[in-house]
């Protein structure tokens, strides 16, 4: 025998079957946003009426009407409403971009708003997308904003003086933001690169960001000799380090370019060691070059009889007179008969 059904019992039964299609609904209305959030948006604004469903050209037009249509929203969807008018006003009205952002009241959303104007305007407009990154009014999310819009690989390969410029506007982390610049730029602009690394404010952060960026690429040292030689005089660390990996580069290349290298280096020692490296004990060169071999030996600020020594055994197998020559720069009476000996 079927049970009758009391009015009461259907009553909360199918309350119950419409509290289970709204939680359903629910669920199913947050994942579809996860999925198209633009177009449930869209779909939500259109239902209710809300100008951020117009074409961006239909708000260019017309932007404080668009704002107002915002602002007799429902207190609920103005954040919405505000957020989905700004970029597409961006392009013409940059300024009420910026202002329509202003409008939101939660400061997350707002962010993303201003992030979004700034987006837009990079191309056309790069000041104004400045000005909307810092209209941010948290540290966090201002910084997000100028690593997100103007610190991209391909912003910063187009534009690397405006990059360049975004890191000191940032609240943390400045010192890195120069040297991803530079290490970015290097196999394209190594100078941009260089003068990122300059504005590094710890002394041996900007010593590694040179080297990354320019000192050891041996391809770019020996494009760019001089420009090698003047980045190792801005270092305060390690600069005699910098001229004697420099003049190691270039002596195969450029024997000059690195003796003037080496002529940079403060510590005699070190510079007489780098002479010899780059030149007097490479048997190529000194053959190669015997005058100059035998000046370079002049420049040593000690052991300069050994450099002669060294000069002479070099060129006894190509030139006997060039060598007897260096044998005669040698102070040391003994060493200097000695040297005629072996190599005249």
């Amino acid at each position: 025998m079927t049970p009758k059904l009391s009015i009461m019992g259907v009553l909360k039964t199918i309350l119950t079957l419409l509290q289970v299609a709204g939680v359903l609904a629910t669920v199913g209305g947050a994942v579809l946003y996860l999925l198209y959030p633009d177009a449930v948006t869209d779909f939500f604004m259109g239902f209710v009426g809300m100008p951020s469903t117009l074409s961006a050209e239909e708000v260019a037009a017309d932007p404080d009407k668009a704002m107002e249509g915002c602002a007799n929203a429902m207190k609920q969807l103005r954040d919405m409403c505000y957020y989905g008018i700004a970029p597409k006003m961006a392009e013409s009205w940059p300024d009420k971009a910026v202002q329509s952002c202003n409008k939101i009241s939660d400061s997350q959303t707002a962010g993303g708003c201003y992030m979004a104007v700034a987006d837009v305007v990079y191309d056309t407009d790069p000041d104004s997308a400045v000005n909307a990154c810092a209209a941010i009014e948290n540290a966090g999310n201002r910084d997000g904003c100028y690593r997100t819009v103007f610190l991209k690989t391909n912003r910063i390969l187009t534009n690397s003086s405006l990059s360049i410029s975004i890191c000191e506007k940032l609240s943390d982390e400045q010192d890195s933001c120069y040297s991803n610049i530079a290490r970015t730029l290097r196999g394209t602009d190594p100078d941009e690169g260089v003068r990122a690394c300059q504005n590094i404010k710890d002394k041996y952060s900007q010593y590694d960001c040179f080297g990354e960026s320019f000192l050891r690429l041996p391809d770019i040292v020996k494009a760019n000799p001089d420009k090698a030689i003047e980045v190792c005089k801005m270092l305060t660390v390690n600069r005699d380090s910098c001229f004697y990996d420099v003049a190691r580069t270039l002596r195969s290349t450029n024997p000059d370019k690195a003796i003037l290298a080496c002529d940079e280096m403060a510590d005699v020692l070190n510079r007489d060691n780098c002479y010899g490296e780059v030149w007097t004990r490479v048997q190529s060169t000194v053959q190669k070059y015997p005058d100059e071999s035998i000046s370079i030996c002049a420049k040593w600020s000690t052991n300069n009889d050994d450099c002669y020594w060294d000069v002479a055994r070099a060129l006894s197998a190509v030139n006997k007179n060039k060598a007897v020559e260096a044998c005669k720069k040698i102070t040391d009476a003994s060493q200097r008969n000695g040297c005629k000996e072996n190599y005249g």
